[in-house]
């Protein structure tokens, strides 16, 4: 019985973790993709054709805390903006 209890304690702390470095990634995302898009003076119309996604989309994932978006959709809009998403090791 203890040896569940325990297990369920770690596994609900992991994900709480796993939760906040995803939301402090996006949120750091979502800000320097919507500094690009205002410093290019690109409107959401023209961001979003060149995207793949909505304008209304777009709107949202730049708003403070509106955690509508998917890895796919900030890979998409990243890329419009002219970023490459990388990833490394360690």
């Amino acid at each position: 019985m203890t040896k569940t209890i325990k297990r369920r304690t770690m596994y609900k702390s992991f994900n709480q973790n796993h939760a906040n470095v995803l939301a402090t990634f996006e949120r750091g995302m979502m800000k320097t993709l919507k500094e690009a898009r205002e410093e290019l003076e690109m409107p959401y119309t023209e961001l979003s054709e060149l995207a793949g996604v909505s304008p209304r989309a777009l709107s949202n994932m730049e708003k403070e805390g509106t955690m509508l978006s998917t890895l796919l959709c900030n890979v998409l809009w990243a890329e419009a903006l002219g970023f490459e998403l990388v990833l490394k090791k360690k």
